[in-house]
């Protein structure tokens, strides 16, 4: 949503100072621009705003069984039945939005005869690195929007959000690498619906992949 941080960077950032593992929850939209305070109680990491409570992550344990990742492709053509393009709530999302440049500019759609959605993407200039690698956080919201568009969304769908993920890079991605994002629908819970989500290289080799618990906002 506009003026709070990306579910995914957010998250990724929080698990940096968790370590393997991680799985972070959002309690509230994670504020821009903003000095976060972060303190650890008991095995789980709190940031705050104030008195507010952002966000919590802790190390669990947890795995995924992954599907076969699309063809780049296969990803390519899904892209162009992106669901954003006719309707997006957040459009000026880092991952997912059409109204930004510099974002990552993945825009999942289904693949053809499949229950998939995904996208192509390469990581553009600006974006943190790490070792000529992209930074964990950027994988971390490279990971994220896949998962909110598993379901058809249309003008009688409320509004997702995330809140909660956990991910593990598998390899480093390369800065200068191009990627596909794609995601599979894990069941549905009254407001909350679970997603997985993983990125690919082109050699279809999977580098990192996530689960994800995303919440209807109305």
């Amino acid at each position: 949503p506009a003026g709070s941080g990306n579910g995914g960077y957010t998250c990724g950032l929080i698990a940096s100072l968790i370590g393997d593992g991680a799985e972070v929850a959002l309690r509230q939209p994670p504020p821009l621009d903003t000095p976060l305070a972060v303190s650890v109680a008991d095995g789980i990491t709190l940031v705050h705003h104030g008195e507010i409570l952002v966000a919590e992550g802790r190390v669990v344990a947890w795995d995924l069984e992954l599907p076969t990742p699309p063809t780049m492709d296969e990803a390519a053509e899904a892209s162009t039945r992106y669901a954003g393009f006719d309707r997006h709530e957040f459009p000026t999302c880092f991952t997912c939005g059409t109204d930004r440049e510099d974002g990552l500019e993945i825009w999942p759609g289904r693949v053809a005869g499949s229950d998939l959605v995904a996208s192509p993407w390469a990581a553009p200039d600006g974006v943190a690195v790490v070792d000529s690698n992209l930074a964990p956080e950027i994988v971390w919201a490279a990971l994220d929007c896949p998962g909110a568009w598993v379901s058809a969304r249309d003008i009688t769908t409320d509004p997702i959000v995330l809140g909660r993920m956990a991910a593990r890079i598998v390899s480093p991605l390369p800065a200068e690498g191009s990627f596909l994002s794609y995601a599979w629908n894990l069941g549905e819970e009254g407001r909350k619906s679970h997603s997985g989500t993983a990125i690919a290289d082109e050699a279809g080799r999977v580098l990192a992949y996530a689960r994800q618990t995303w919440i209807a906002i109305r």
